[in-house]
């Protein structure tokens, strides 16, 4: 965003400039998305999103990305309290919790994400308050020649007419890109990096289920004759006709001169194994473990555990990547000046309370005289996920009943 090279000019000077372009080693398509230094392939882009709409392994996949980013929920770090609050609230508001999954979805599918940030009315120093998704096939990243990008334009294609484009400002737009390559001012679909894979699985899935289909019926050889015996070739096509017309309850009566084979016991074999292959390969190329996607094939609880944590781990590379652009170009405008507060994710990895719970008492048994002389009182609330109150416990201990009040004698 652009606030950053304004921070570097106030600690360091002038904002340094780079002498290098932006380059691609494609050829450029002389369409609305040609732009300098990036191919931009609408049509592409239309086929990712039908790729993701269509369901199945790659969908839940992206799905359950998005899923975990936001999992165990998030939360505003800075020095002032009060105005933590107040962010989060603005953030409760604007509907984080809803279009975070989703921008996380489009920058998955697409490579990048677009949200225009709505600003309050009536105000001269205006904050955002609302966020609206937009979709990415219709988005262009306007930069020049070094990579800089100066606005977003909005692109309606129409099939007769002219083409309406609708210019935004950088800080009305909030833009997520996990991956980008070679410098590029667009990210990286992970669909499209699996490209070849899903659309290998895809043929595998429909000659399957084809193969299924034909191998799944019996199939009959039907001799008609005797040895050396020329069977007229309209005896032939009315016998043929008749096991066309075969059921479930079909039984053969013959002479002895018809003799029926049948030479499809076994229908379709391997078909798992292809599946399998078809399945390690999209799981490897979308970076998921099968285990997420309801398959557990050859796995056992100690493998399925390793791969969770590796899991967890790059969902945790993609939370702060999301937290440190969406605080750069969101959060930074809501506070007075940028760099007051930030978005932190919750950890993702669960941990088994059991154990934590095992620890703390170990910790807590070493300094008897003091148990929180080693772990601090709030650090093991946060361990142990217990969030403090403002009531005091006091105030739900009933007091003595004295019995009715009397007038005093004296």
């Amino acid at each position: 965003m652009a606030i950053i090279p304004q921070l570097r000019s106030f600690f360091y000077g002038d904002v340094p400039k780079p002498k290098s372009k932006v380059v691609s080693n494609e050829e450029q398509p002389n369409d609305w998305f040609n732009l300098k230094g990036d191919n931009r392939d609408y049509e592409h882009l239309i086929k990712l999103g039908k790729i993701y709409r269509r369901g199945g392994p790659v969908s839940e996949a992206i799905r359950t990305y998005a899923n975990f980013v936001f999992s165990n929920g998030y939360r505003i770090e800075g020095d002032d309290e009060n105005l933590n609050g107040a962010v989060m609230d603005a953030l409760d508001m604007m509907g984080l919790e809803i279009h975070g999954p989703s921008a996380v979805i489009d920058a998955l599918v697409y490579g990048d994400a677009f949200h225009e940030i709505g600003f309050g009315q009536g105000s001269k120093n205006a904050v955002p308050v609302a966020m609206f998704p937009r979709n990415p096939e219709s988005f262009r990243i306007d930069a020049d020649d070094y990579g800089v990008i100066s606005s977003y334009t909005q692109v309606i294609k129409r099939d007769l007419g002219e083409n309406i484009e609708i210019s935004l400002p950088v800080k009305r737009v909030f833009h997520l890109s996990f991956e980008n390559i070679g410098g590029s001012v667009y990210g990286q679909s992970l669909v499209d990096s699996a490209y070849n894979d899903i659309i290998w699985d895809t043929m595998i899935s429909e000659a399957t289920a084809q193969a299924i289909k034909r191998h799944g019926f019996p199939r009959f050889h039907v001799k008609i004759g005797k040895e050396g015996e020329d069977v007229p070739e309209e005896i032939m096509r009315r016998v043929d006709s008749q096991f066309q017309r075969l059921n479930s309850k079909q039984e053969f009566v013959t002479t002895h001169d018809v003799e029926i084979t049948n030479i499809d016991q076994m229908g379709q074999t391997n078909a798992k194994l292809y599946g399998e292959w078809s399945t390690m390969r999209l799981c490897t190329a979308l970076g998921i473990p099968e285990e997420l996607l309801g398959l557990g094939r050859g796995s056992t609880e100690a493998t399925a555990n390793v791969k969770l944590r590796a899991f967890y781990d790059k969902i945790g590379a993609f939370q702060r990547k999301f937290a440190r652009q969406f605080t750069n170009q969101v959060i930074d405008q809501l506070t007075p000046r940028p760099g007051m507060c930030k978005l932190v994710f919750n950890e993702v990895n669960p941990q088994d309370q059991a154990k934590v719970a095992e620890w703390l008492a170990k910790m807590f048994s070493a300094t008897q005289i003091d148990p929180f002389a080693v772990v601090p009182r709030k650090y093991a609330q946060e361990l142990l996920g217990i969030v403090e109150t403002d009531y005091d416990e006091d105030d739900f201990i009933d007091e003595p009943n004295e019995g009715p009040e009397v007038d005093d004698p004296i």
